[in-house]
C-alpha cells in the first residue's frame, strides 16, 4: 500500500491544473480587494461582515454567470419590442403588448 505525503492542496492543485503561483497570485488580489473595499467604507472587517455579503458563495451557476458577465459584458444583448402606439383625438397612447385588447396592427 503505497502512502503518499502530498498536501491535499496541492493535490487539488494538481488535479484541476492549477499552479501554486496562481492560486498565491489570486489571494493576494482577494486581500487587494477586500482592503479597497474597506478602505473606501463599502464593507466592514469581521468575518461576521464577511459572511453577509456570502450568501449566495454555494450557489455554483449564479457565480459562474457573474463571473461570465463581468468578463465578457457583451455576451448576451437584450433586444426589447418596438413600442406600438394608437392615435387617439388628443394624441398618441401607447399600446400594452401585454393586453388581451392588442392585435398587434401598427397605426400608420
Amino acid at each position: 500500500m503505497y502512502v503518499s505525503n502530498v498536501n491535499p492542496g496541492r493535490l487539488a492543485n494538481s488535479q484541476n491544473f492549477i499552479s501554486a503561483s496562481t492560486v498565491r497570485d489570486i489571494t493576494s488580489l482577494r486581500h487587494d480587494f477586500l482592503s479597497a473595499l474597506n478602505q473606501i467604507g463599502f464593507i466592514g472587517t469581521g468575518q461576521a461582515e464577511l459572511a453577509k455579503y456570502s450568501v449566495n458563495s454555494t450557489q455554483e451557476n449564479l457565480i459562474k454567470s457573474v463571473l461570465v458577465g463581468g468578463l465578457y459584458p457583451r455576451v448576451a444583448r437584450i433586444a426589447m419590442p418596438k413600442a406600438l402606439f394608437e392615435r387617439v383625438q388628443q394624441g398618441a397612447v401607447q399600446k400594452d403588448v401585454r393586453s388581451s385588447l392588442f392585435v398587434g396592427r401598427k397605426c400608420s
